[in-house]
């Protein structure tokens, strides 16, 4: 039973590499990198009294930038 397990999990880990690896190739990586320098620049400058927020700040940005790759804001790829 738990081969069966273990065998279960190494397809699903090797189908979510797959996913990613995919959606890293249609990313449009100058918009992207646009998005991290204006993103960290006004946190920086929002947050820069507070030591104690800039770090859930932060982690909610680094969030946000994940969720977008992986619903395709930064792609390549545009609808008419």
């Amino acid at each position: 039973m738990e081969i069966a397990l273990i065998i279960i999990g190494i397809i699903i880990i090797f189908g979510l590499i797959g996913e990613v690896i995919e959606r890293l190739r249609t990313v449009n990586w100058a918009r992207f990198f646009g998005v991290l320098l204006v993103g960290g620049a006004l946190l920086a400058v929002i947050f820069s009294f507070t030591a104690e927020g800039v770090l859930v700040i932060v982690g909610a940005y680094v969030l946000l930038v994940i969720i977008s790759l992986m619903f395709g804001v930064f792609s390549k790829k545009t609808v008419n």
